[in-house]
């Protein structure tokens, strides 16, 4: 729809002048629904129609049919009364058409290896620890899919799956980095006297798990602590505060005629907790 300024002029006056739409659009070369949707979209033209709930008259922007005073008040009805159809749901439909379902999803063995033991699993996977090259090349040459692999090791033997993953990982330079990084936050935190729990692949809720008589900590390692969003800290906070934890931050930063050096900070107070 492209209108010159001496054209929106023209119809402006015609159509102030009572002059009707058709007659308008056949003067100026257009069709009756462009002249109506031009003069429309500028606020020439105003379609005043009754609110589909309190019935008062007001002007229609598009396919609008409630006032501004009744927009809120439906809207806030429906998240209700469709909050109601979602939770009481007793079969769950409801909830897995809207995607809210958090239940974890749970790996089963593919139709075709549905007859696999783990002795067949285990084998299979000391092969792919030794193996080069990608997951993809190495079930291609075992006649399967990458889905079907994942499927066999995630659901046959998890734990064992989880160590080779990581070991495989470990040619990513920035994943081998930030390992390497969490096993010094941990050696310093061992030497405070500390047992620590790490979680590989951050699966875990922190990277690190500090227990000492009388403190449990959530430790997130970052090799800077820029690298630590207000959205992770929140969720992490929220969770440590939820049992009754404390929330740590570990991160290198630089010191004043040093090398970069290890500080562990308590995200909720800010405090120093510990250094090297």
């Amino acid at each position: 729809m492209v209108w010159t300024k001496e054209q929106g002029e023209i119809a402006v006056g015609l159509y102030g002048k009572g002059v009707p739409l058709r007659e308008i659009g056949i003067t100026l070369g257009k069709k009756l629904t462009t002249v109506h949707e031009w003069l429309r979209r500028y606020g020439h033209v105003k379609t005043r129609i009754p609110c589909a709930r309190c019935s008062a008259i007001f002007v229609k922007y598009g396919t609008q049919k409630y006032c501004l005073k009744c927009k809120d008040v439906v809207r806030q009805e429906y998240h209700v009364e469709r909050n109601a159809r979602v939770y009481n749901d007793p079969d769950g439909k409801r909830k897995k058409q809207l995607r809210i379902n958090e239940r974890k999803r749970r790996f089963t063995l593919p139709r075709a290896y549905a007859d696999w033991t783990e002795e067949q699993a285990l084998e299979l996977l000391e092969k792919f620890r030794n193996a080069k090259g990608s997951r993809k090349e190495f079930a291609a040459r075992h006649g399967m899919t990458t889905n079907s692999l994942t499927r066999i090791f995630r659901t046959l033997v998890p734990a064992e799956h989880s160590d080779v993953v990581e070991k495989k990982k470990s040619n990513n330079v920035s994943y081998r980095k930030g390992r390497s990084f969490e096993y010094r936050v941990r050696d310093m935190l061992q030497d405070e006297g500390f047992y620590v729990l790490r979680s590989p692949q951050s699966k875990g809720p922190a990277d690190l798990v500090a227990i000492k008589a009388g403190t449990v900590a959530f430790v997130q390692c970052k090799t800077s602590r820029y690298y630590f969003s207000e959205k992770e800290a929140r969720g992490l906070l929220e969770l440590a505060e939820s049992i009754g934890a404390s929330c740590w931050l570990a991160y290198r930063a630089p010191r004043k005629g040093h090398a970069f050096g290890l500080f562990i900070d308590d995200v909720k107070t800010g405090d120093m907790v510990y250094q090297k």
